[in-house]
């Protein structure tokens, strides 16, 4: 079947769907807030050190946490049952290596050829070492002289449910909590700019950060969005900033969204914070519980997958609501909602890992909200691949899940879809048959080609 007959197939058929009831796309989750737990082993919690107790779900849990290494995992117990959440962290500073293969960034930036690619698969597969430092950890050159006089915002945090996200910034600080205020010395930015990160849990939305002092003390601090709020713009999040000394918590503080103004706010108690904890984990495992399990030789391969998909749901409002950035104006700001790579790259992945109720949400929003019935998208400019591109992920999404209600829902508009890349072909065939453009769909190669 030829390109053009392969359209007009496809606005025939989807016209002609039957109707049917839709689900997946407007259902949501029910999230539970009892997390995954696994048996307890006996020798499972030697060394580690009693960080508290809390109530909940009708339980009475207990806090444990190795801290005989910055990476050292955190237990919520009760039982013979526990929550275990691994650490792992990473340097977000440049050592004395040697990146790029000893190449200038000029050099490898300006060459015609691939040189890092050539090089890393000069012996076939790639070997991973090699890959995870042929470059310098992001943003690791980066200094408080071109901020202002202090380091930026290099993650941040969220939950499904608000429309908004909170950045965390370098020395572990949010916009509206200040460890510095309550730890003296951890706000410091030469220390932080030295400092590692990881993800509790392997790859829950929670920010890690191990900032060393000397060979035997460090700063640990650790925070995370509140997934009970229901603010609809503002992030509520929970902080824990610690000063570990010879593997012993010498000064521990907790804190919720706003520093302390007694006696009015009080800072929380350390159940409350742990109790979030649980809380935080069973959210995000319930999210997360429909994504395809994968076996890889390196946990931290799947951990990316999950931690993606977290990030997703964080960034979208109502973990639907395409959303192109997630902090600043550029790209959070309204005129890239319709950048239809948002779209199909959130619908093309959600369905090769096994989301179809999230891929359905997906689809189901941008056509509603972004689609004009002329087949044109509300954004200031189209990329004319993504519109058959679009068209290919509507047949796979059909052939995963064979849910016809939901194409038919949009059937016009997708019919309206196909029929641009028609008319576009049809503006080439007018070409002369020697021009290098004659038979080939004309149009935008992507959404900054706009005139300006």
């Amino acid at each position: 079947m030829d390109r053009r007959h392969f359209l007009q197939s496809v606005a025939l058929t989807t016209a002609a769907v039957a109707v049917g009831r839709l689900q997946a796309a407007t259902s949501q989750p029910q999230l539970n807030a009892s997390p995954r737990l696994q048996p307890l082993s006996g020798s499972q919690l030697d060394g580690f050190t009693h960080m508290g107790e809390f109530d909940e779900l009708g339980l009475s849990w207990s806090v444990y946490e190795d801290l005989q290494q910055p990476d050292g995992a955190l237990a919520l117990c009760h039982g013979q049952q526990v929550l275990l959440l691994d650490k792992r962290l990473e340097a977000t500073f440049a050592n004395d290596s040697a990146y790029y293969f000893g190449m200038s960034l000029a050099k490898v930036a300006m060459a015609d050829a691939d040189l890092l690619a050539d090089k890393l698969l000069a012996n076939g597969e790639p070997d991973e070492q090699q890959v995870r430092t042929v470059a310098p950890p992001l943003a690791s050159k980066l200094n408080a002289e071109d901020y202002g006089g202090r380091l930026p915002w290099n993650s941040f945090i969220g939950t499904r449910q608000c429309d908004d996200t909170m950045m965390v910034y370098s020395n572990g600080r949010t916009r509206t909590y200040h460890p510095r205020q309550v730890l003296k010395g951890c706000g410091d930015d030469a220390l932080a700019a030295k400092r590692y990160e990881g993800l509790l849990g392997g790859w829950l939305p929670a920010v890690h950060k191990v900032i060393p002092i000397s060979s035997n003390r460090y700063y640990d601090l650790l925070v995370f969005a509140d997934v009970d709020a229901t603010d609809r713009f503002i992030t509520q999040t929970w902080h824990r900033s610690a000063l570990i000394e010879d593997g012993k918590v010498s000064e521990v503080h907790y804190g919720y969204s706003y520093p302390a103004y007694p006696p009015r706010r009080q800072p929380p108690a350390a159940a409350d914070f742990y109790r979030a904890l649980l809380h935080f984990s069973g959210y995000w495992q319930q999210l997360l519980q429909d994504c395809a399990s994968v076996t890889l030789p390196d946990q931290s391969w799947g951990d990316m997958v999950q931690f993606a998909f977290a990030r997703e749901q964080i960034v979208r409002p109502d973990g639907v609501y395409p959303k192109y950035g997630a902090v600043d104006r550029d790209y959070y700001g309204q005129e890239y909602d319709g950048f239809q790579d948002t779209f199909t790259s959130s619908l093309y992945a959600n369905l090769e890992w096994g989301r179809f109720a999230l891929a359905a949400a997906v689809l189901d929003g941008y056509f509603s909200d972004f689609v004009a019935d002329d087949g044109m998208i509300n954004m200031r400019g189209p990329e004319t691949a993504q519109f058959g591109l679009t068209l290919s992920l509507l047949a796979r999404y059909y052939r995963y899940t064979a849910d016809k209600a939901l194409l038919q829902k949009h059937r016009h508009k997708i019919a309206a879809t196909a029929s641009i890349l028609l008319e576009l072909h049809d503006v080439s065939l007018q070409l002369p048959v020697d021009d290098p453009g004659y038979g080939l769909i004309h149009g935008w190669n992507e959404s900054d080609a706009w005139p300006v």
